[in-house]
């Protein structure tokens, strides 16, 4: 009839955030029905919509794809049954002409609607490896089916490109396939071989940077299913068990009272081939005396109407002393890490004394302050 007609395919209400809309292309794809692209662009990234309308104009589907851009002189092409072109790359509201990418999606008649497992739980011995095969809804869909594997736990299983799961420890994970905007799970858990063979004696270290806890760690141990931690104070005559570990985990952090010297060790527990608890031999015994870290990172420089002086904080501090030449300038709490000294500027002559400065932490027990070893000195100079 040579009559035209309008078509509105977007609908926006103003939210005060500034939205593009450019780059509309028409791409034939055969049938009597075509591509309809255009990008949605803001100040972070660019989405792409892509429409299939028929001869009359009516919308068939819609789909969306994050960060796939299209310039302005970049023309899509039909080739074979996908539709390709070449663009820059969006980036904080502009386009990298530096380097330049060659984008393809396939041309979508049946959009996909769901994504599904071949298994939704299992479970693996450590070291073994097993597949997850994805399948999709509907299985005649010929939309992107680019699946991205996740584990939420790979120390206890990992998973590969392919869906391929690694058992690494003795606990469970969740893996989760996904593919566009639909996501499916499945429930690992790892075992541990039941043998009789014995389990090998961990190697503990021991360190400290809070000012309440001393930090454990040890290597893993092929075929255990958890570790205990025991500790003893100086003013106990037997160890006591504070901790058992189940999820494959190899480090610990400990609660301490500065000033307390405390011992520690730990052993590994698995099953043997009857059935029953086995352990290792208990690591030797690795014994610190808690104390308060000093502060790190000590610096100084000029500020507005004074010298300010920061450190990086202690976990666990309750407060910190900045000296000021050797004696006390100021005490602080322990959310604070910038102190400006006034004392330090001459508001007359617009002057700066150069004063040297060092921090100690503290942590309060008892009623009483357990100071760290000071910081280096600061001053201007430095």
């Amino acid at each position: 009839s040579m009559a035209s007609r309008f078509i509105w395919l977007t609908q926006y209400l103003p939210s005060g955030a500034e939205i593009t809309l450019t780059e509309p292309k028409l791409i034939p794809v055969g049938n009597n029905q075509y591509a309809v692209l255009f990008s949605e662009e803001t100040s972070d990234q660019s989405i792409l919509h892509y429409l299939l309308m028929d001869a009359s104009g009516n919308v068939i589907l819609s789909k969306l794809y994050k960060n796939v851009t299209i310039q302005t002189d970049s023309q899509p092409i039909l080739w074979g049954r996908n539709i390709v072109w070449v663009s820059g790359n969006y980036d904080n509201g502009s386009y990298d002409s530096s380097r330049t990418y060659l984008y393809e999606i396939p041309v979508v008649t049946t959009p996909l609607n769901g994504i599904a497992l071949n298994q939704t739980n299992l479970t693996i011995d450590e070291g073994n490896t097993q597949k997850l095969t994805p399948s999709f809804t509907p299985s005649n869909s010929d939309d992107v089916k680019d699946v991205v594997w996740t584990s939420s736990n790979p120390g206890v299983a990992s998973v590969s490109e392919d869906g391929t799961i690694q058992g690494n420890g003795y606990g469970q994970a969740v893996i989760t396939a996904s593919a566009g905007d639909f996501q499916t799970q499945c429930q690992v858990t790892v075992k541990v071989s039941e043998n009789n063979t014995p389990l090998t004696k961990p190697v503990l270290k021991h360190s400290q940077k809070a000012a309440d806890q001393i930090h454990l760690t040890w290597k893993k141990v092929p075929g255990a299913k958890g570790y205990q931690i025991y500790c003893r104070t100086d003013s106990q005559s037997s160890y006591k068990r504070i901790k058992t570990l189940k999820t494959g985990a190899v480090s610990f952090d400990a609660a301490v009272v500065p000033g307390v010297t405390y011992s520690f060790k730990v052993r590994a527990y698995g099953t043997n081939a009857s059935g029953k608890n086995k352990y290792s031999k208990f690591s030797a015994v690795k014994s610190r005396k808690a104390a308060v870290p000093a502060p790190s990172k000590v610096s100084c420089k000029m500020s507005n109407g004074g010298t300010e002086v920061s450190w990086k904080k202690v976990a666990g501090a309750s407060g910190y002393v900045i000296y000021r030449n050797g004696s006390v300038a100021k005490t602080v709490k322990s959310s604070v890490s910038t102190w400006k000294d006034t004392k330090a500027y001459d508001s007359q002559t617009g002057m700066y004394w150069v004063y040297n400065y060092y921090v100690k932490a503290f942590k309060t027990v008892n009623g009483k302050r357990i100071y760290s070893k000071p910081t280096k000195t600061v001053n201007l100079y430095s």
